[in-house]
């Protein structure tokens, strides 16, 4: 292969170079600054705080890593890059966000670079630098720490793509190899990364070398072969992300009719690039009807004939730039994924899946702002300051609303009034800072919008009954829940305990064995039990719930006191203290002080 023009980025003025990654920086910075003052919210429980993966060491970590997914997903890069953090800042969330921001400037300045390979034109490179850097679609990214593999794939997403343009341009075998690296280290941090290929084809296609820009001609050319591992790499990922899915019953099957899911696909179409052009009314969620309606609202049928309109246009104006079709091309790639074809999770689309599909886009932004630039200078770089300002500003708004669960999800409710999912989570939200009576206020409010929620009348009973002290209330919404879902081994488990608290340890103990059979495993409910029949005088029954417990759990502490207790009423003091002994090594402050008054130190 004859080596050919580089496109090297060096060949503009280095003054723009300095100017444009002073201002890629500085833009970030302002638009993220209040990120940084964010604690842990919403996944980042499953991701960080209470992953226990984080926390091990040597072999073990390793074998986790590697073994164990984390919510549903396979990202192994990611987990060991959060570990990195963990062990650096102990939980602190200001590192983790520092973190996220360098990387997504990292990917900014990347995305400089593949502009410049695309275009060779600098000034062009630099403003899409700056506007991917400050994009309000771009916070949940970066302002989220759990979207750390949002960032981590795009890093080794953009070189693959980056050192694919290099090695078809100059011919040196060492860019193929490191490029195909990187896309297996891209898909080891989040399976988006799986439609690399189909990026790498639409940027050959965009420069018209080597094959034909005709479409139909592209099967004739022998040159795309070296695709092929590469496409290799995306069905083997892609197999793991669906059966991991699957495994966690993340991939859902929904009620709707044909036409409504064909109203949700069209929705996710044309959100993405309006929501890239302005910017406004984003939310954490956008969540499938829910409620009393859960029909498509006026906007997912509004939809379809945006797209169709929009569908037109563009073969309209097909042939006279090749930035129509580059956009369109590079925009359904990335976003082919997510489209809800196969359902996942219960949001119709998210911000986080813009990460890359917002590029092409970007990218056609900055060369209208260049060609304007070209044309009349002065109103060129004037618009182009007006909107990277109100990027800037919006995005630095967008990512105060993370600072906390509560004002992230008040924001959203704010947003969706009649959501019932958004009301729900500003229950939780309120549960979790402990105030327990806005929390059920809000819980009630998602239960008038959907009296079936199940999850909303679990959460409103267990904090009535556990947290509020009313154990009737408690008893009424967890039978509500059961009554939606007799499986839920957790309600019964709780509503147990409420029956417990009232005294009525016969039927809690039937309620107990009822979680148990759901659940097996259920280690609280074991314990729950013994306490149970330890109530009714089963004494023999009590401490064979008591062991099992400490089979499934041999660190639970509780279980060894009450071992212990067992022992001193069958007069057995020396168990009792081997008991006692095993509760004190693991915590266990009222048995530390109990050896501490009634045994003589050796």
């Amino acid at each position: 292969m004859k080596k050919k023009s580089t496109h090297s980025p060096i060949s503009a003025p280095l003054w723009i170079h300095g100017l444009g990654l002073v201002l890629v920086i500085l833009a970030g910075i302002l638009a993220y600054a209040p990120s940084f003052q964010n604690g842990f919210v919403y996944d980042d429980v499953a991701y960080v705080t209470e992953n226990p993966i984080l926390n091990l060491k040597g072999k073990d970590f390793w074998n986790a890593v590697w073994e164990k997914p984390v919510h549903g997903n396979f990202h192994p890069l990611t987990v060991i890059s959060l570990a990195i953090d963990n062990s650096r800042y102990h939980q602190n969330p200001w590192g983790f966000h520092v973190t996220n921001f360098i990387l997504h400037i990292i990917n900014s300045l990347l995305v400089v670079f593949l502009a410049f390979r695309l275009t060779a034109k600098a000034q062009l490179a630099w403003i899409a630098g700056i506007l991917f850097s400050v994009h309000p679609l771009h916070v949940e990214s970066v302002a989220w720490i759990s979207e750390r593999k949002d960032l981590l794939y795009t890093l080794f997403f953009l070189t693959a793509w980056i050192l694919m343009d290099l090695w078809r341009f100059v011919g040196k075998w060492i860019y193929y190899l490191f490029a195909i690296i990187a896309m297996a280290l891209a898909c080891l941090s989040k399976g988006m990364a799986v439609v690399l290929p189909l990026m790498i084809w639409c940027g050959w296609y965009f420069k018209g070398i080597p094959f034909s820009r005709n479409i139909t001609t592209l099967r004739k050319d022998y040159k795309l072969i070296p695709l092929l591992p590469f496409l290799g790499l995306s069905v083997l990922f892609g197999i793991i992300a669906v059966q991991i899915q699957q495994k966690f019953g993340f991939i859902i099957s929904l009620t709707y009719t044909p036409f409504e899911k064909l109203l949700y696909v069209c929705y996710g179409i044309v959100f993405y690039p309006i929501k890239t052009l302005f910017p406004v009314a984003l939310s954490v969620l956008y969540p499938y009807p829910m409620g009393i309606d859960t029909s498509p609202g006026w906007e997912h049928y509004a939809a379809l004939p945006v797209l169709i309109v929009a569908m037109g246009l563009a073969f309209w104006v097909w042939k006279r730039s090749l930035w129509v079709p580059f956009m369109i091309l590079a925009y359904f790639s990335a976003i082919s994924i997510v489209l809800q074809i196969l359902p996942v999770g219960g949001a119709i689309v998210a911000e986080r899946y813009a990460y890359v599909a917002t590029l092409p886009f970007i990218l056609g932004i900055a060369w209208g702002l260049e060609t304007l630039i070209l044309k009349k200078k002065i109103v060129g770089y004037l618009l182009t300051i007006v909107i990277i300002a109100v990027f800037t500003i919006i995005s630095n708004q967008r990512g105060r609303v993370w600072k906390s669960n509560l004002t992230l999800f008040t924001d959203l409710a704010e947003k969706m009034p009649r959501d019932p999912l958004a009301q729900y989570n500003v229950g939780h939200a309120y549960e979790k800072s402990g105030d327990f009576i806005n929390a059920v206020a809000w819980y009630r409010k998602a239960l008038d919008r959907m009296p079936t929620y199940v999850d909303a009348l679990y959460n409103c009973g267990s904090v009535y009954g556990r947290d509020l002290g009313k154990a009737d209330s408690g008893i009424f919404f967890l039978q509500r829940a059961l009554q939606q879902d007799p499986q839920r081994a957790d309600a019964v488990n709780n509503l147990a305990v409420f029956y417990f608290n009232t005294g009525d340890y016969k039927q809690a103990a039937q309620l107990y064995q009822r979680a148990l059979q759901l659940k097996p495993g259920y280690m609280e409910a074991w314990f729950n039990l013994g306490n149970a029949w330890l109530n009714q005088g089963k004494i023999d029954s009590a401490q064979y719930a008591f062991e099992k417990t400490i089979e499934l759990n041999p660190s639970y502490s509780n279980a060894w006191i009450s071992l212990g207790n067992l022992a001193n009423a069958r007069g057995d003091a020396q168990q009792q203290i081997v008991c006692y002994k095993k509760a004190a090594s693991l915590g266990h402050t009222q048995a530390q002080e109990w050896l501490q008054k009634n045994t003589t130190p050796q």
